[in-house]
């Protein structure tokens, strides 16, 4: 289902790791940058994040892209961050979702364009067999 960078980043060096950050790319184009990071205190009591708990938020980020961010308690073990990030989808169904909408959404502006161009066309005929019936009865060598 998933093709994960193997690539991680530690945003504050490697003796005080505060931050993963990497990027999770599926097997159908669509692809999750991915951040974890601590909670702060603020977030943890207004989400009630207990220990062992995450909070994840996700947001459209480009076309077939998406970000979450994982807050996790401090106590949370930083070893097993990145495998429960991987292991969870939350960003990667909002980008299914907005892609979607976003092919919905083309699909229906094709299909107005194609009546529009119909209608053009339908018209210069309409045009066109006017200019001819006006030729055949206005001018001498068209009889």
């Amino acid at each position: 289902m998933t093709d994960s960078n193997p690539d991680m980043q530690i945003a504050n060096g490697e003796d005080d790791p505060w931050m993963i950050e990497f990027r999770q790319d599926y097997l159908d184009g669509v692809s999750v940058n991915k951040r974890g990071l601590d909670a702060t205190p603020m977030v943890m009591r207004k989400y009630e994040i207990g220990v062992n708990e995450v909070m994840t938020f996700s947001n459209y980020d480009k076309r077939k892209q998406s970000i979450s961010v994982f807050h996790f308690h401090p106590d949370f073990p930083f070893d097993a961050r990145r495998q429960y990030m991987e292991m969870h989808s939350e960003g990667y169904e909002v980008a299914q979702e907005v892609v979607a909408d976003l092919q919905e959404e083309a699909e229906l502006q094709r299909a107005e364009r194609k009546a529009s161009l119909k209608s053009a066309g339908r018209s210069i005929i309409v045009t066109m067999h006017a200019m001819v019936l006006y030729l055949l009865t206005t001018h001498p060598d068209a009889r």
